[in-house]
């Protein structure tokens, strides 16, 4: 028998990814559980509610998000740990025969229960009123790659959920009884990542010397080119996981100031006139079939725009951080070249002169590229670049020759 009660648990769940930046005194703000009522679903004529189902493919998803205005920590510390969450459940859909519809909407946290300061946590979409504005735009931009019905891009939150229903005869039920309450019904519900992004608990994305000590990503390739995968079918992307055949073009491709950091932000000028000089003199010695040398400012380009560029490329070089979130869409068998700053580490808000190599404990385990680490003191050595993407652009063609 359903009784009318609700039944509150002494535990929870952390509804976004953590940064230790938020130390004790932000992250227990993300424990969340919900409310548990037994109790019968009003009936459509009941004068308080007005009840929607929605469509037993679509999963209802709260999360927290770790930062999204800037786009690496979107698709590597939201839309992985949600993937992962979705694997976990059976909901990821493997093809196309049995996709799901997200749901998903931004939670913003409550007041801190020790000091009552109504901002969120620091760095993150509702810290600053400039951060919840770029927070929008990044997430209306890249949620084509978890989200595929296009009605549900514009992502709300729980404070003002910005889902739109209609009636039998498709008219806006607000000019029918808007003031009634509305109860939104889901099959499938979802929530937690808290240990799931691509940097666990418990360190940072590769500032400090301890974040090397330690993987989370080890053994998680297949899974990772599956997460590639499941984002390109998302975005219309027919048999992205589909291997390159030599008779492809082989494509180098340079991302342009993909970091407003200091030597992040750079243009590959350089290096782009050097490649296709050596190109010139080399490529039928080395045996390499035409080569086409591209660059660009991925910022200014759609999101589908970027992924069905990268989703080319032979070999892709960028700066690390989160511009280079694109390399996540590099097909099976090429080779990603990061440029990272040999003395950038930072510990305690003080450069340690130590490397930072930036998420390197995802890029080093995306077990389906060949991943290579250079050190910003050898843009200077322009010969020994060239030699590289040389090398580089061989061993695919080569690859690709004999997988067919």
């Amino acid at each position: 028998k359903m009784v009318n009660s609700t039944v509150h648990f002494p535990y929870g769940l952390s509804l976004g990814s953590i940064n230790i930046k938020w130390t004790m005194d932000g992250i227990p703000r993300l424990q969340w559980f919900p409310s548990v009522r037994y109790e019968p679903v009003p009936l459509p004529d009941d004068s308080d509610y007005q009840v929607y189902t929605l469509p037993s493919s679509v999963v209802m998803i709260p999360f927290h998000s770790l930062s999204a205005s800037n786009p690496g920590h979107l698709v590597w510390d939201d839309w992985l740990p949600l993937y992962t969450l979705l694997q976990m459940f059976g909901f990821d859909h493997g093809d196309a025969s049995t996709p799901v519809d997200l749901l998903l909407f931004r939670f913003v946290l409550p007041p801190s229960p020790d000091t009552g300061d109504r901002r969120g946590v620091w760095a993150g979409c509702d810290w600053k009123d400039d951060m919840t504005l770029a927070c929008t735009k990044m997430l209306k931009k890249f949620s084509p790659l978890m989200v595929r019905n296009s009605s549900a891009w514009q992502i709300g939150t729980q404070l003002e959920p910005s889902l739109t229903i209609f009636d039998d005869d498709r008219v806006d039920d607000n000019a029918h009884g808007g003031a009634k309450k509305k109860l939104i019904c889901s099959k499938n519900g979802l929530a937690g990542i808290g240990g799931l992004s691509d940097h666990g608990t418990d360190k940072s994305h590769g500032w400090k010397e301890s974040d090397y000590s330690t993987t989370y990503n080890h053994g998680r390739g297949g899974q990772l080119f599956r997460f590639r995968n499941f984002m390109m079918r998302n975005m219309g992307i027919p048999q992205p996981e589909a291997d390159i055949g030599p008779e492809e073009p082989l494509v180098v491709v340079f991302s342009q100031f993909s970091s407003s950091k200091g030597s992040r932000n750079r243009s590959f000028k350089e290096e782009v006139a050097h490649l296709k000089a050596g190109l010139y003199l080399r490529r039928e010695e080395l045996g390499l079939p035409p080569v086409t040398v591209e660059a660009y400012r991925f910022d200014r380009y759609s999101v589908k725009e970027q992924v069905e560029m990268v989703s080319k490329a032979a070999v892709y070089l960028t700066a690390c951080g989160g511009g280079a979130v694109t390399a996540s869409f590099l097909p099976k068998g090429a080779s990603l070249l990061l440029y990272y700053g040999e003395s950038g580490g930072i510990e305690n808000n003080k450069y340690t002169g130590k490397p930072a190599r930036l998420d390197w404990d995802y890029l080093n385990n995306l077990g389906y590229l060949r991943v290579h680490w250079i050190p910003d003191s050898e843009r200077r050595e322009l010969e020994h670049v060239t030699d590289l993407i040389l090398h580089e652009l061989q061993a695919v063609y080569r690859e690709r020759q004999l997988q067919h």
